[in-house]
């Protein structure tokens, strides 16, 4: 994480690897702070890419180097036109339990230290990352508490400072542990008894949400991006609640603690109090705008 008060670490160019230089996936980042954390947003020197750029941008490392933004730095693509993926350990030392198991599933993969000099980035390949695009989403990966991992739909920091490994690694047995932790969403008991066996599941209407709502699927595997995260999170809730109501306010409080948008710093109540409040105050419009 990379607050205000961070001293980011400036591009080690000398310190990436060929492999990586050879890519056509290079593009630049720059921090924008909200409530004293960045933001990397991805860019082109100052320029700010849109939409989704991880798709259809990229360009040499070369050109990429000679517009680092001042404070930013370096990025890779993850997309699913290639077969690039990383794993992502926060607040990591260089030699940590963590990272030692991902190199054992994961041999010599080539890893640098984030921008804020706190955590590790691991390097490889997924040759089968499509397998991992689940229904109604449009993003590979997991955000999870102990390891973040990423095969599309992401742009990842590259410093060059390496902690360690020399090649490019077949992370698909490092990502199978990843996502062996992915928690299982517990399904409250349903407020409708007349709900029958054959009724969908959370995990089904989720997927048909995320598919429906891309602002809620980025709310819930990537967090907030609003200034005002309490209202985010409320405006998240109410949205579950279009969806989930049916299972009651257990279980869309079980989704808002899976999610990214969670703060645990926020104390034991926050949760449900932010989760009865957006249904009573819920006014049957999908994006919470008052009716008239």
């Amino acid at each position: 994480m990379i607050t205000q008060e961070t001293k980011i670490i400036e591009v080690n160019p000398s310190g990436i690897p060929e492999f990586l230089k050879a890519l056509p996936y290079w593009i630049n980042w720059k921090p924008v702070f909200v409530d004293g954390k960045a933001k990397k947003l991805p860019t082109y020197g100052e320029t700010v890419l849109r939409g989704q750029y991880w798709e259809t941008e990229g360009r040499p490392f070369a050109d990429a180097l000679r517009t680092v933004p001042a404070n930013g730095g370096l990025s890779l693509l993850l997309s699913r036109q290639n077969d690039l993926a990383c794993i992502d350990i926060d607040d990591c030392l260089p030699v940590s339990p963590r990272l030692n198991k991902i190199l054992q599933l994961a041999p010599d993969a080539w890893c640098d230290l984030s921008p804020s000099g706190n955590g590790v980035h691991v390097w490889g390949f997924l040759p089968n990352k499509n397998a991992y695009l689940l229904p109604g989403r449009k993003t590979i990966g997991y955000h999870g508490k102990e390891y973040e991992w990423y095969g599309s739909g992401r742009v990842i920091t590259v410093t060059g400072h390496t902690v360690c490994g020399n090649c490019l690694a077949d992370l698909t047995e490092a990502v199978k542990f990843c996502e062996s932790l992915r928690p299982k969403i517990a399904e409250a008991p349903a407020v409708n008894n007349s709900l029958t066996t054959n009724a969908p599941s959370v995990d089904f209407i989720l997927q048909k949400a995320f598919d429906a709502d891309p602002e809620l699927q980025r709310m819930y595997y990537h967090g907030h991006s609003w200034q005002d995260k309490s209202r985010e999170d409320f405006r998240f809730c109410q949205r579950m609640w279009f969806w989930l109501g049916r299972f009651g306010q257990q279980t869309i409080e079980n989704v808002f603690e899976h999610s990214a948008l969670y703060r645990p710093s926020k104390g034991p109540h926050y949760v449900p109090l932010t989760v009865r409040n957006a249904g009573k105050h819920w006014n049957g419009n999908y994006y919470g705008i008052k009716k008239g």
